[in-house]
């Protein structure tokens, strides 16, 4: 079945029991008006999905490919329609577009409710071990219907190709919206000068040797020493302005997606991977006051000292209960503690809790949270111990486990009021699923 097919839809919660055995995101006890649909399957990559300001519709965003090139599609869910809108294509250019599970395309509405899609492509560079990309957003002003043209989100569009990736959107209390993303273009210049230094010197030398090649391989060493950055951007006026504002860190983990989040204050939360220079990855967070133009110093959210020399290729979740506390959740594979962490700010990020391990000694897994309309947490982790999607609830500093969903991964969740949209994978296929309507 292809994405253009007829969406499926399930009306769950005939019964309570029923509604417990399949649902991921919910227990016994809520809205048994959940409903499901299929998206899309066969050749896709990871869906996210985000509510309008009302919660009255949910947008899910996704990328699929059809004669061996990648597009990025947008479907629509209304409150009191059986299903998804037909699925509408994003990106102006036929094929520019990716997939990749940690970076996703992200979608957002802003107070207006335009909808907002931020995606990344691929692009082969010629002695890079992996492609570069390019950030690009469109905007939609109808609801999804129709978006305008692709604009890139980085300022260095059109230079040297380097990696824009592992991106997240947010919108911010000021009415714009704020992209963070993975930036190589630093240690893509470096490559680069060292390439040359490399090469000045073998032609200096006539490819005769002596000294001269070993001054290459010390700046060809250097070159691999300069990090990644952490960069945002605010998207303002309905993608009329973008403008770069902020360098959030220069020694990145290069692999694993950034994610934001902002509190009722206005205060926005950015949280990464950084990478230490004894080779540690471990979680950190930094704040806004400004509207994302500048950032506090990151800080740990928890020191883990998990060495890894491999890419773990999993981010940190963030999100704001009622209360206006912060929650973290993420993934870690140190030796003496590993697995889904969770911790607590209740002083806007200054500060934490100490860490909860809440499903231990289980294999690199994604982690996704969101407040319910009860003001507790829900967070979903893969979960290799029972096969599937698990579903949490983190009631006043208690984590209890409700459900699982068999053979799903990849979550993503959003609440706004009653309204609760999820979507994840199973398999080939796409699930959307939508409840409190």
């Amino acid at each position: 079945m292809s994405m253009h097919s007829m969406f499926t839809v399930r009306r769950l919660g005939h019964s309570l029991a029923f509604l417990c055995l399949v649902s991921v995101f919910s227990a016994c006890g809520s809205d048994p008006t959940m409903r499901e649909a299929e998206l899309a399957s066969g050749d896709v990559g990871r869906s996210t999905v985000a509510l309008s300001e009302s919660g009255d519709t949910a947008y899910y965003t996704w990328v699929e490919r059809t004669d061996g090139a990648w597009d990025v599609w947008l479907s629509a869910w209304e409150r009191g329609a059986e299903g998804p809108s037909a699925p509408v294509r994003v990106n102006a250019t036929p094929g520019n577009a990716t997939a990749h599970d940690q970076a996703p395309p992200q979608v957002g509405v802003d107070l207006e409710g335009r909808v907002y899609v931020a995606w990344t492509n691929s692009i082969a560079v010629e002695g890079r071990r992996f492609p570069a990309s390019d950030l690009f957003v469109a905007v939609s002003s109808d609801g999804g219907r129709t978006f305008g043209p692709e604009q890139h989100v980085h300022s260095d569009a059109g230079g040297a190709p380097a990696g824009h990736t592992f991106h997240n959107l947010t919108r911010l209390t000021d009415g714009a919206m704020l992209v963070s993303w993975i930036d190589g273009r630093r240690s893509e210049a470096a490559r680069l000068a060292a390439e040359a230094e490399a090469g000045a010197d073998g032609a200096s030398s006539g490819g005769a040797g002596g000294g001269h090649e070993g001054h290459g391989a010390h700046a060809a060493m250097h070159a691999s020493d300069v990090g990644s950055e952490i960069r945002v951007a605010r998207i303002e006026d309905g993608g009329a302005r973008i403008l770069e504002t902020s360098v959030l860190d220069t020694s990145s983990c290069p692999c694993c997606r950034t994610n934001l989040t902002v509190d009722a204050h206005g205060r926005v939360y950015a949280s990464w991977r950084h990478e230490y220079e004894n080779g540690d990855r471990d979680i950190v967070l930094a704040f806004s006051d400004d509207g994302g133009l500048s950032f506090s110093e990151p800080r740990p959210v928890r020191r883990d000292y998990w060495n890894i020399s491999a890419c773990p290729h999993t981010g940190p979740a963030l999100d704001i209960s009622a209360s206006g506390d912060l929650h973290v959740a993420w993934y870690t594979g140190a030796d003496d503690n590993a697995g889904i962490q969770h911790v607590v700010s209740r002083d806007r990020g200054e500060t934490f809790t100490s860490a909860r391990n809440v499903l231990p000694d289980v294999p690199v897994a994604q982690v996704a949270l969101s407040p319910d309309a009860e003001g507790n947490i829900r967070l979903l982790t893969e979960d290799a111990t029972r096969d599937g999607l698990s579903a949490w609830r983190i009631r006043r500093g208690s984590v209890t486990w409700e459900d699982v969903r068999q053979g799903a991964s990849l979550p993503s969740i959003e609440q706004r009021g009653s309204a609760v949209a999820s979507t994840w994978k199973e398999g080939r296929r796409l699930v959307a699923q939508v409840e409190g309507w």
